[in-house]
């Protein structure tokens, strides 16, 4: 009887000492931060943002590669609203958007200086996207967003977004013949679009070019 006692006793002493480990176990595995971990944690706003391959950062770098918003400049707000806007026309997730957004110093930095409201900007560039989507059938990025496109990818907006474009519609080819014809149009009226708005812009440095001519010959340059 004394043996069988002690032996109830000793595993009695067991299940406490196992019950007390767990309980420990389980309140440090509580106060743990997530990525507290044997390999490291990475979070949705570390995950690179791509736009058909290509790292949108680097895009953004090569946009404001000659010179980043400043205090100075005064349009550090302006130039967030139109980075949402470009951003949002090759990748309409307003939430990835915001994040990429944020992550820019200068963009931390009126954050940091005013609390300022990005997820408002983003809203108010979604509704700029919507309004060019009524006006046109293929909206393109700003002038200066494509010429980063090019800088960072070695390719043009037009050459990336068109060869995609056929490669996926070739593969849909023989189950939706039509679903091919409109995604060709679509192409035609985004190259008619995209050639038309770089001709415009260089009509316009032209115009600029001329006109200072002018003023030179006749004396009325402003400077």
């Amino acid at each position: 009887m004394r043996t069988r006692s002690l032996v109830s006793d000793i595993l009695l002493y067991i299940e406490t000492v196992i019950h007390r480990l767990r309980n420990r176990m389980a309140v440090t595995h509580r106060g743990q931060s997530p990525c507290v971990a044997e390999s490291p944690c990475v979070t949705e706003s570390q995950v690179p943002l791509k736009w058909r391959g290509y790292d949108v950062q680097s895009i953004i770098d090569a946009r404001y590669r000659d010179k980043l918003p400043c205090a100075a400049d005064s349009n550090r707000h302006t130039e967030s609203l139109k980075l949402a806007t470009d951003l949002l026309m090759l990748d309409g997730d307003k939430q990835a958007v915001q994040r990429i957004v944020e992550s820019q110093s200068w963009v931390k930095e009126i954050i940091d200086e005013r609390d300022e409201n990005v997820a408002q900007t983003v809203q108010s560039a979604a509704e700029c996207v919507a309004q060019k989507e009524k006006k046109y059938a293929s909206s393109l990025p700003s002038k200066a967003m494509l010429t980063a496109i090019q800088t960072a990818t070695g390719k043009t907006f037009l050459e990336i977004t068109k060869a995609q474009t056929q490669t996926a519609m070739t593969l849909r080819s023989a189950t939706s013949g039509d679903a091919c014809t409109e995604g060709l149009k679509k192409d035609d009226d985004m190259a008619r679009h995209y050639f038309g708005a770089m001709a415009e812009a260089y009509f316009d440095n032209k115009l600029k070019d001329a006109s200072v001519n002018v003023q030179r010959k006749t004396g009325n340059i402003m400077l």
